[in-house]
């Protein structure tokens, strides 16, 4: 879990926040290579933006701002696993500034290692090269804003994620998903979340047989995260498992049960022999009701 939220959020969450183009539709839709640049340009960013925040801290005592940022960003972290850079709002000024702070630093240091010439000259540099950042972010955010963004669907579209499994599944039933949190407040059921994939089909075999779900929810991503047509699509990771599911439905290990067309939403039935998670609750109740008293 740890490393699935550092991914997403300093990878792709916290850069989102800073350069708006990391998270459109055709960043969403590339290739492989296209979303390990990205990723390697989050983190990037994000190293920036603690450089930034260390150097004012250093500086200025630890300001107040930075402090909150700091607080907040680690508690929402620790926390929450959240998708998207919708939680990074109230700290969006420190963590623009940090960025700018980080890469005006990191200008100057590469202008002390190249002699006294450019000791001399680095700090006007750094600080013209930072002017033309901003302006550029700021262009960057202009040009995202025109963007034809239609409004949000509905809160009600969170429940329909989940509907056929409310009125078709056992009240005691494991459903995997990837916004579990969400599948588990509208389905009434126990959840738990996807692996994070790039991974084999063994490992998403080894995953269902330790994990042991009754079933297996592949939806679009929720109706709060912001897709610019208005269409729902899955993201990466569930496009993965989804395909991963597809092979071991082939072997007979697990069962497409469900598939709404139109809206992408599916349930895999696991079919194989392990218990799942409910049965071995039920495996373990049984047994100690048959245990004699005094063991």
């Amino acid at each position: 879990m740890l490393l699935a939220r550092t991914v997403q959020h300093l990878g792709k969450d916290v850069p989102a926040i800073i350069l708006p183009s990391t998270d459109s539709a055709a960043a969403r839709a590339a290739g492989g290579r296209v979303q390990d640049a990205l990723l390697l340009l989050g983190y990037a960013v994000s190293a920036l933006i603690a450089l930034g925040l260390l150097v004012r801290a250093v500086r200025e005592g630890l300001p107040p701002s930075t402090f909150f940022a700091g607080t907040y960003l680690a508690a929402i972290f620790v926390v929450w696993f959240w998708q998207g850079p919708r939680l990074l709002y109230p700290i969006l000024p420190e963590l623009l500034l940090g960025f700018l702070v980080g890469a005006q630093a990191l200008i100057r240091g590469a202008g002390w290692l190249g002699g006294r010439a450019g000791r001399a000259s680095s700090g006007r540099r750094a600080s013209f090269a930072v002017a033309g950042l901003a302006v550029a972010l700021l262009a960057l955010s202009a040009y995202r804003g025109l963007d034809a963004v239609g409004p949000l669907p509905p809160a009600g579209g969170l429940s329909a994620r989940t509907s056929w499994l409310s009125a078709n599944t056992e009240r005691d039933a494991v459903i995997m998903s990837e916004a579990h949190e969400v599948d588990y407040l509208y389905s009434g059921r126990k959840t738990i979340p996807f692996p994070v994939l790039r991974q084999t089909t063994e490992t998403v075999e080894l995953y269902l047989a330790e994990h042991g779900p009754d079933y297996v929810l592949i939806a679009p991503e929720p109706p709060f995260a912001w897709v610019p047509d208005g269409a729902p699509q899955y993201t990466q990771n569930t496009q993965l498992i989804l395909r991963e599911l597809e092979r071991l439905a082939e072997r007979g290990e697990v069962a497409r049960v469900y598939d709404s067309g139109p809206a992408l939403l599916q349930v895999f039935k696991r079919t194989s022999s392990a218990p799942s998670l409910r049965e071995q609750r039920a495996q373990r109740t049984s047994a100690k009701r048959a245990a004699p008293a005094g063991e």
